[in-house]
């Protein structure tokens, strides 16, 4: 029900009166959109496509750099008695591609018992961290990796 029929026509702008007295006003709340479309996907393709050609432009003239991590991995072992040396060899017989080992060395945990901290670089667009530690974590000597840094 629309109260402004009931209002003297002082009150109701000329342009609104009329429209009323017509029967014309479609002045519904309900088509006012306040805070915007929540139909942005064609703008977000757009824009991704767009980042992804200005990459694709930067790729083939030989500006973008490969990113590369260096991480820290703290390879703990079952038990006291492992055999580091061996475990931290085997370790480094592990190949992936963009997977560079550095030193190793052995910091004691707790009753006797030491764990393997490895450095290693990785470059991101070829490998994968999770990748190198499922692997790690599948050899029957380790308890647990740790990503350290």
């Amino acid at each position: 029900p629309d109260l402004r029929k009931d209002l003297p026509k002082e009150i109701v702008p000329k342009q609104k009166a009329k429209a009323v007295e017509a029967g014309n006003d479609d002045d519904d709340d309900e088509d006012m959109d306040l805070f915007g479309s929540d139909d942005d996907s064609e703008e977000e393709r757009l824009i991704s496509q767009r980042a992804k050609a200005h990459m694709d432009k930067k790729k083939a003239a030989g500006k973008v750099k490969a990113g590369k991590s260096n991480v820290v991995i703290d390879v703990k072992p079952f038990e006291a008695e492992t055999d580091l040396e061996n475990l931290a060899e085997e370790i480094k017989v592990l190949c992936f591609p963009g997977l560079t080992w550095g030193a190793h060395e052995f910091r004691p945990i707790a009753f006797g018992v030491k764990k393997i901290t490895i450095i290693t670089t990785v470059l991101d667009d070829e490998c994968s961290v999770d990748d190198v530690i499922a692997e790690i974590e599948s050899f029957d000597d380790v308890q647990s990796v740790d990503i350290v840094s």
